[in-house]
């Protein structure tokens, strides 16, 4: 499915890495199921790209910066003066620019991956020891008050780092 599926994210580049069966293995039932694993779009002239963790299943956003631009040279993505959900996790050279992005697996954040990690290995540990409770103590501490962030959350946030970023380039050139 690569950029062929109805919905709501038509007017962006979207890649289907996973099939539905395939993510109702990995990470279980939810609003993930339906979302692409990749999203690549522009906004104000810069490009943005949003990946799904194939692993955990969060998603991650990023966008690219200038390969000139001073930002490149700092030693520290927590330098990047751009205030994003879980502050800049991520800065690095690639083939096609310097990329600056965040992901969307903090403390509070919904991992569909992890949840269904521990589900899988309380059955495990079930079959061994019945009386332990271990994992589901666990389970409810890595999926109780946490929030999926979804393809939309991360677009709106790349769109927020794009503004950001552009308003720091006028401040820099005036």
């Amino acid at each position: 499915m690569d950029g062929k599926h109805i919905g709501k994210y038509m007017k962006y580049k979207n890649k289907y890495l996973l099939t539905t069966d395939e993510k109702l293995r990995l990470y279980g039932y939810g609003e993930w199921i339906e979302e692409p694993d990749q999203v690549f779009f522009e906004y104000r002239g810069m490009k943005c790209k949003i990946l799904r963790c194939e692993h955990t299943g969060n998603l991650c956003g990023y966008i690219c910066v200038n390969g000139n631009h001073p930002f490149t040279h700092l030693d520290l993505a927590l330098d990047i003066p751009i205030d994003t959900h879980g502050g800049i996790t991520y800065a690095q050279n690639e083939e096609d620019g310097y990329w600056i992005g965040f992901d969307c697996a903090h403390c509070g954040d919904f991992c569909p991956g992890i949840v269904k990690s521990y589900e899988y290995m309380n059955q495990i540990l079930r079959d061994i020891t019945p009386e332990s409770n271990i994992f589901d103590r666990m389970m409810r501490r890595f999926s109780e008050d946490r929030q999926y962030k979804n393809i939309q959350f991360c677009i709106d946030e790349c769109k927020r780092m794009v503004d950001q970023f552009l308003t720091l380039e006028s401040k820099r050139e005036n």
